[in-house]
């Protein structure tokens, strides 16, 4: 039977849900549903494009611009460097690409009163100073986001629980033009009151955390689709291969509870389901005598087996949930146990959904219509005799083609007595549908499970559904 495609056809999207990921940490290691994606993909990380994952090494596929196709120079240009390939030059694109989970760290300097003011840069985000500039500037930029989930909880107030005056340095405030950027007691910015909190001329022009630390987890969007399924996080924290805490998602409105730790109930951080983004912003011990080399520094800043500065064995803490990378191995120091998290694993469940648009197409088998087939069985060829021509043509012309209207069809209404045929009636099978363009092509076919008979009373409407 025919469907014009466009007729009482209905757009709409359906949700699907990803595969549960468990992604576990321990020590430099991480695997994602306790395996490695392919021998040219690191552990932790996942193939973007699913190209050159058993591949060998000499035979990775790779996108090329072969010499000669290029006649003028091509350049790559970002804010550090410039790379240019000359004119008719071969170059090739790095892959395998692949994607992996990110831990980010903010740590806060902090006046005498213990209260943030700036914060404490590094060049690796995941060291122990904290994190770099673009650490920050990724915070800022999910100021909005972050905003935009205020209406499922009272959490979502970026001012108050990750950067204050969005961000906004104090110093920059006395800029006229900022006039909403204000001290706790209303006034604008001066020396004065940044002396009083302690800032100094470098830290005035930084922005301030509204906490001592904020745990940012970034989750790429080729693990979970669309947007993270509410109700699905979970993070849970070993320590010595025992539970010490855990918290989830367990309202579905983005605030991870804990559940299992000193503090059970509380709020220790959201997650921001459509960006992939989890924010920890609790930094209270779970166990004071449970401790690990969670700000491990790098190999950079240790000097003889001692840190240049800081105290890296610091109590079990959510902020450092994640905290299972580090420079320091045994290789490198032999007091590396001290500033590696070596007895701490983490463990991040969650699950993803995807929304992919549908048409809905509606086709209508109506009464007296579609009752002839083409099925050779369709005509019952028990008194036929002679040619095809002679059986279903009645004439032919230069201007016409008349087909006999007198070719008996088979009847196949069954009777409820033996031996005794019933009475003929229309009845055929639909078993396929055609889906027709404007212009009357055919474009597709949809084939049904099993043929549906249509008899010349009755009226069928099918329902066509294509994920695009």
């Amino acid at each position: 039977m025919p469907h014009r495609f466009g007729e009482n056809d209905i757009f709409n999207s359906t949700i699907k849900a990803y595969p549960k990921y468990v992604v576990n940490m321990y020590h430099n290691l991480i695997y994602i549903n306790g395996e490695v994606h392919g021998a040219n993909v690191n552990s932790g990380k996942v193939s973007l494009y699913e190209m050159n994952i058993d591949r060998p090494a000499d035979g990775l596929v790779k996108a090329i611009i072969i010499k000669g196709e290029n006649s003028n120079d091509v350049s790559f240009v970002n804010v550090t460097e410039k790379s240019q390939f000359a004119a008719s030059a071969n170059f090739t694109s790095s892959y395998p690409l692949t994607s992996s989970i990110v831990r980010e760290l903010v740590v806060s300097h902090t006046n005498s009163a213990g209260l943030p003011i700036g914060v404490v840069t590094s060049s690796d985000p995941a060291g122990p100073y904290g994190g770099t500039q673009n650490t920050v500037f990724k915070l800022i930029a999910l100021k909005n986001s972050y905003d935009y989930y205020q209406a499922q909880s009272k959490h979502f107030e970026f001012n108050k629980y990750i950067l204050a005056s969005g961000g906004m340095p104090p110093r920059y405030a006395e800029n006229p033009k900022n006039t909403n950027e204000k001290t706790s007691t209303g006034t604008d910015w001066t020396d004065a009151h940044i002396d009083a909190l302690g800032l100094t001329t470098a830290t005035a022009t930084e922005s301030i955390p509204k906490n001592l630390y904020t745990n940012m987890i970034i989750i790429p969007s080729i693990f979970y689709g669309s947007s993270v399924k509410r109700g699905t996080v979970s993070l849970k924290y070993y320590y010595t291969g025992s539970l010490l805490a855990q918290a989830s998602d367990e309202r579905q409105n983005g605030e991870l509870i804990e559940s299992t730790g000193p503090r059970s109930g509380s709020t220790i951080g959201t997650v921001l389901y459509n960006e992939g983004v989890i924010l920890i912003t609790a930094s209270y011990n779970l166990d004071d005598d449970k401790k690990d080399g969670y700000l491990g520094p790098a190999y950079g800043d240790v000097v003889e087996g001692t840190p240049t500065s800081g105290s890296w064995y610091t109590p079990s803490s959510w902020a450092h949930f994640g905290a299972y990378s580090t420079y320091i191995t045994s290789s490198t120091d032999a007091s590396s146990s001290i500033f590696a998290p070596i007895s701490s694993s983490y463990a991040l469940e969650f699950k993803g959904t995807t929304y992919t648009p549908v048409l809905t197409m509606l086709a209508h088998a109506k009464k007296n219509e579609l009752n002839w087939s083409n099925n050779p069985t369709f005509i019952d060829h028990t008194n036929l005799t002679g040619s095809y021509v002679q059986n279903y043509i009645e004439a032919t012309g230069s201007s016409f083609y008349i087909e006999n209207k007198d070719v008996p069809v088979k009847n196949i209404i069954s009777s409820s007595f033996s031996n005794h045929s019933a009475s003929y009636k229309q009845k055929t099978f639909i078993s396929k549908i055609g889906i027709y363009d404007e212009n009357k092509n055919l474009i597709a076919i949809a084939k049904l499970a099993t043929p549906v008979a249509k008899t010349a009373e009755q009226d069928y409407t099918f329902k066509l559904k294509l994920d695009i």
